[in-house]
């Protein structure tokens, strides 16, 4: 009996006619999740998704990476067999002795996909059950076991499972086009990127940071965590825009408005870059009403300087909800670490909370914001990963 991993997926059934188009994306990236371990293969036989030929002690690294790729519901380490019924039984009771934690219930679920194989599927359950039952001492509870034994007999595959291991579900990352992410150091915009990249969205990302006036560990924090995302299938490049002096020549307009301006700004850039990458929508971390900025008056002048479609899949999060879902991707503890804000330099402490288009208009015709934005995107800084 060999160690095997069954993939599991929900999402992509519904895609009827465009189903194999998702799969095929589904198979891709799981190769490219097990890639550097050698003679794993990834096969779709009798419509699931079976990743065999690992040496045992790397199945749990497999898993990890496994379950951080989107388009998976539930991964099943498993045991091929035999279409036998004592090959089953075998099978079962060496899963069931190998659990950290012994069980107080369980049930068998069968299943014969092989409908040549004699034995139905509930006098395999009943025969595997009763096997578990009598060796291992555990009761059968039919209605809400604590263990299933997953059997199942098919023509190209048969195995055993007892475990099953829940992913993020979703689509497969490249499955819904391409978008630009703004990513920051905080908290926010990672886990707006990663709530795309589980949409299926792949993503390129742009961050702004401010020199002279901010450092260099802003920008080593965002190399970060797009180095976290990077695990997910995020962001396989990062452009850099300073834009410290076009800020500060914005502040000089008219402060009260001055961070209104600045993210304006920011996404014509993004937006220039998104060009460059294909993308065809734009991905912040905003949040309705969590900050100044983010009202619905500034939010909606802000998004009137995108020539894309600007996607904020944080809307209706709060922050605690925002901040539950960063530790569960793994970029809380990045984000908090201490470093300066580019969005707050020249701002005054009571900024505009309502702002009106057309006064944003009228201080921006004093600049030359053609001309500056094609300097910030001439003058950026790609790093690819």
């Amino acid at each position: 009996m060999k160690k095997i991993i069954i993939v599991k997926y929900n999402e992509i059934f519904i895609k009827k006619g465009n189903r194999r188009l998702f799969k095929n994306k589904l198979l891709n990236n799981i190769r490219k999740a097990v890639a550097e371990f050698e003679k794993v293969e990834v096969k779709n036989i009798h419509g699931r998704i079976i990743v065999h030929g690992y040496e045992a002690e790397n199945e749990g690294e497999i898993l990890t990476r496994l379950k951080k790729v989107f388009g998976i519901y539930s991964l099943s380490p498993s045991l091929k067999i035999e279409p036998d019924l004592a090959a089953a039984r075998q099978a079962a009771l060496q899963l069931v002795s190998k659990l950290k934690i012994k069980p107080d219930t369980f049930k068998v679920a069968a299943k014969r996909s092989d409908k040549s194989f004699p034995i139905t599927s509930p006098e395999i359950a009943r025969e595997v059950g009763a096997a578990v039952f009598h060796e291992k001492n555990i009761a059968v509870d039919l209605g809400k076991p604590q263990l299933v034994v997953e059997v199942e007999i098919g023509r190209q595959i048969s195995f055993v499972s007892v475990d099953s291991l829940k992913a993020d579900g979703g689509l497969p990352v490249g499955s819904s086009g391409h978008g630009e992410v703004l990513l920051s150091g905080g908290i926010d915009s990672p886990v707006a990127a990663w709530m795309m990249l589980k949409r299926g969205m792949s993503l390129s990302a742009t961050t702004f940071y401010s020199p002279p006036w901010v450092g260099d560990e802003s920008l080593k924090k965002v190399e970060k965590l797009c180095s976290i995302l990077r695990e997910w299938g995020g962001p396989d490049k990062l452009h850099v825009i300073a834009y410290g002096m076009a800020q500060k020549e914005l502040s000089q307009l008219n402060a009260k408005l001055a961070l209104i301006m600045y993210r304006r700004l920011m996404l014509r850039v993004a937006a220039q870059m998104a060009f460059k990458d294909g993308a065809k929508a734009l991905v912040t971390g905003e949040s309705l009403g969590q900050v100044a900025s983010q009202t619905i008056e500034n939010m909606a002048v802000i998004e009137a300087a995108s020539p894309l479609l600007v996607l904020k899949p944080l809307t209706g999060f709060n922050k605690e909800e925002i901040i539950t879902q960063a530790k569960k991707i793994g970029s809380f503890e990045t984000s908090i670490l201490p470093h300066q804000d580019s969005c707050s330099l020249f701002t005054p402490k009571h900024p505009e909370t309502k702002a009106q288009l057309k006064y944003v208009l009228r201080y921006e015709k004093q600049v030359e914001m053609a001309a500056m934005v094609k300097e910030l995107t001439d003058n950026a800084q790609t790093i690819e990963f």
